[in-house]
């Protein structure tokens, strides 16, 4: 039997194999890298509200902020409740949170108030950026705007439109 020879560094590929192989290789890895970016990426979800809410004014702050919370309906996002506080008179920073079936949104906003006639209701509307949320609505962030009224009670009916990206 005769042994087998080894031949130091046998040639394997010419220059031009080697190339092309490690092009693969590269093309390769980079697809493989993008794969499970693109695979497990989260699609943006958008949701347009038209929600109608009650609400009642429940205290304040020692800073001299309304507080209010109520009831908000929409036919998408279901029944919740609503949870704001508001600081001015006739241009108003508001602060709220909404609580919903499937999660929660929050956010600022202004909004103005022209002040009732003799009693009567004082009517306003304005601007609110969702900012965050919770649930299903995770990282929310939108525009909605608000009209509405407030009665001499604290009483608050509004109708929020918008649209809301999670």
């Amino acid at each position: 039997m005769q042994p087998t020879r080894l031949v130091p560094n046998p040639q394997r590929h010419n220059k031009r194999g080697t190339a092309v192989v490690r092009t693969l290789a590269l093309a390769a890895l980079a697809a493989l890298s993008t794969a499970p970016a693109a695979n497990g990426a989260v699609r943006a979800h958008q949701l347009r509200l038209a929600s109608t809410m009650f609400a009642a004014q429940v205290g304040s702050t020692p800073t001299g902020a309304s507080v209010y919370a109520g009831a908000i309906v929409d036919p998408r996002l279901g029944h919740g409740a609503a949870v704001y506080s508001t600081n001015g008179t006739t241009a108003v920073r508001v602060t709220f949170h909404e609580y919903l079936p499937l999660g929660s949104i929050n956010g600022t906003g202004r909004i103005t108030v022209v002040p009732g006639t003799a009693g009567g209701p004082a009517p306003f509307t304005g601007e609110l950026t969702v900012t965050g949320g919770t649930g299903q609505y995770s990282n929310a962030h939108g525009k909605l705007s608000a009209t509405g009224t407030v009665d001499s009670t604290g009483m608050t009916t509004a109708t929020i439109n918008g649209a809301v990206t999670y």
